[in-house]
C-alpha cells in the first residue's frame, strides 16, 4: 500500500497562479528544478546556469543565505530566531509540534472574537490582499505542471488529498463580492474538476459555509482554527 499525501492548495492556488509569485516561491522553484524535471520529464521555468544536480543535493545557496543572514542578526542583536528544542505545546512564540503541525503563540490563540473579525476585516479591506493581488488568471503552464505531478505521484502508489483551507466568513464573502478576487471561486472548480478526473479527494472549500465553520472558528481571517479544521478532515477519521 503507498504512502499518503495531502496536496494543500493555500490561499492563493499557487500551483496554478504564474502572475503571483512571491520571491521565496520563485527561489524554491529554482532550487526544485533539477529533481522535478527529471522525475516529471517536463520542461520547468529556466533558472539559468546551475551546477550538477548531485552537488545541489549538498549545496543550497538559499539555505547558505538564510543561515548566514540569521547568524548575522544573532551577532547584531544578541538574539536568535533559530529554532530550539523544547517540551511545550503552547508558548509565547510559535511552536512546531513533533506532528509536523504548528502551535500558534499564546496571545494569537487567545485574542478575542473582536480582534480577530476586526484583523479579519483589516485582511481583506487593504489595498492588496496577501497573495492575491496579482492573481488574475489560471496559468495553463502551471495546470499542466500540477497534473502531470499528481498523475507521477499516483503511478508511484502515493494516495494524493487536496485541501482547499476555508476563509473567514466575512472574508469569503468580500472576496466572492469582489470583481478583483471572486477569482477564488474559479480556482476551486479548477480543482474540483482535477479532482474528479483524477480520482482525487479533495476536502474542505475556500466557502467556510460549504465545511460548517463559523467566524469563531478562526485566528484572522485566513488561519482556522482546531474545531474547524477536524471538520474539514473528518472524512478521513
Amino acid at each position: 500500500m503507498g504512502d499518503e499525501i495531502s496536496a494543500g492548495v493555500m490561499y492563493t492556488p499557487w500551483p496554478t497562479a504564474s502572475v503571483n509569485l512571491t520571491a521565496e516561491f520563485q527561489a524554491g522553484l529554482r532550487q526544485m528544478n533539477q529533481p522535478v524535471n527529471g522525475a516529471l520529464a517536463i520542461a520547468m521555468p529556466d533558472a539559468g546556469p546551475s551546477l550538477p544536480a548531485r552537488a545541489m543535493e549538498l549545496i543550497s545557496p538559499t539555505y547558505f543565505r538564510a543561515s548566514f543572514k540569521s547568524l548575522f542578526d544573532m551577532l547584531l542583536t544578541g538574539q536568535s530566531d533559530m529554532p530550539y528544542a523544547t517540551e511545550l505545546t503552547i508558548g509565547n512564540e510559535n511552536i512546531k509540534l513533533a506532528d509536523g503541525s504548528l502551535s500558534y503563540e499564546k496571545n494569537f490563540q487567545s485574542r478575542s472574537q473582536e480582534l480577530v473579525n476586526q484583523s479579519a476585516r483589516q485582511y481583506v479591506n487593504a489595498a492588496s490582499v496577501y497573495s492575491l493581488n496579482q492573481f488574475t488568471r489560471l496559468d495553463p503552464q502551471f495546470e499542466q505542471w500540477l497534473e502531470a505531478f499528481i498523475v507521477r505521484m499516483q503511478a508511484d502508489g502515493v494516495t494524493v488529498i487536496f485541501y482547499l483551507p476555508p476563509y473567514h466568513p466575512y472574508v469569503y464573502d468580500r472576496l466572492i463580492a469582489s470583481e478583483q478576487y471572486r477569482i477564488i471561486e474559479s480556482a476551486q472548480t479548477y480543482f474540483t474538476r482535477l479532482a474528479n478526473e483524477k480520482q482525487v479527494l479533495l476536502l474542505g472549500s475556500y466557502n467556510p459555509q460549504d465545511v460548517g465553520c463559523e467566524e469563531t472558528e478562526f485566528y484572522d481571517g485566513m488561519h482556522a482554527k482546531y474545531t474547524c479544521i477536524v471538520k474539514v478532515f473528518q472524512p478521513l477519521r
